[in-house]
């Protein structure tokens, strides 16, 4: 059976897994780094590439930034600045030693959900990662990731609200539904700051001042799905991040969507499924691995 190492890189630490076809994770571990610098992380990918040389078909990445991922061409690095128009595949491969795929985190998550998870054999649909500081995603049409001319399909964070093109960028979809904008909304109902596990915790415990500054959250993300729906026509809306661990919240959520839709002014837009993914930590390991079947060996 074969198998692959796929690596999941984030701003100080690199996560890892061997991953067979059948999903099973035969073995897994992090390396931690300072990983603005490129000479120290390839150092870590070839370490532990060595470690499963001729153990696997290849190495797969999930990395921040804007890739071309047919080719693993990095036009940007997210937070890395160094990556700027890198062949980021062809450099890795030749650290490493074996074949490698590339591609962005938030469409690695997707990937796990289209090829096993809660978009699989949906033929539209968009997955929302509600990050601390943004919003990931992507787009799924005709049963196909949505790259865009530029590969930048399902940057949702920049998407704009408020046609008053206010300065302070408070319409903003990063600024208006990430978790720290959570964090804000719930800790001015609570008249003291809270986090998202206190706020999961509030949710919980059935805390009045929590469930009222979730549902303030809850209705502006619902108008973003409903904006985005009139683009895409998504038959199935897919939402990860940590807040969606608390099963309250989802219901939260599709009641808000609800309101939203059933209020809208002209009833012409189809109310999608809202669903929770399948795969929640380790989503971008399983789908990295997705990826790198995809294009080495043609899988559907």
């Amino acid at each position: 059976m074969k198998t692959y190492l796929s690596m999941d890189v984030g701003s100080c630490k690199v996560k890892y897994a061997i991953i067979n076809e059948k999903l099973d994770v035969i073995e897994s571990g992090s390396a931690y780094s300072i990983l603005d610098d490129k000479e120290k992380l390839f150092t870590i990918f070839a370490d532990i590439a060595k470690k499963y040389q001729g153990q696997v078909e290849g190495m797969t990445l999930s990395i921040p930034g804007v890739i071309d991922m047919q080719t693993g061409f990095a036009y940007s690095g997210g937070v890395f600045n160094w990556v700027d128009h890198v062949p980021y595949a062809q450099e890795v491969s030749k650290a490493v030693g074996m074949p490698v795929a590339v591609c962005n985190d938030a469409k690695a998550a997707a990937f796990a959900e289209i090829g096993y998870g809660s978009l699989k054999k949906t033929q539209n649909g968009v997955l929302l990662m509600l990050l601390g500081g943004g919003i990931g995603g992507a787009v799924v049409i005709d049963g196909r990731l949505v790259n865009g001319s530029h590969y930048g399909a399902g940057e949702f964070s920049y998407m704009m609200g408020d046609y008053r093109n206010r300065d302070d960028n408070e319409d903003m979809f990063a600024s208006a539904c990430s978790m720290d904008a959570l964090a804000q909304l719930v800790s001015a109902r609570c008249e003291k700051k809270m986090n998202v596990f206190q706020i999961m915790a509030g949710l919980a415990d059935k805390d009045v001042n929590v469930i009222s500054g979730v549902k303030d959250y809850c209705n502006r993300l619902a108008r973003y799905i409903y904006n985005i729906q009139c683009v895409v026509d998504a038959e199935r809306f897919v939402i990860s991040g940590t807040i969606t661990d608390e099963p309250m919240i989802m219901d939260m959520i599709n009641e808000a969507v609800d309101e939203t839709f059933q209020n809208a002014r002209f009833q012409r837009i189809y109310r999608p499924e809202i669903k929770d993914v399948v795969f929640h930590d380790d989503a971008k390991l399983y789908g990295a691995v997705y990826h790198y079947r995809q294009l080495y060996e043609d899988i559907e």
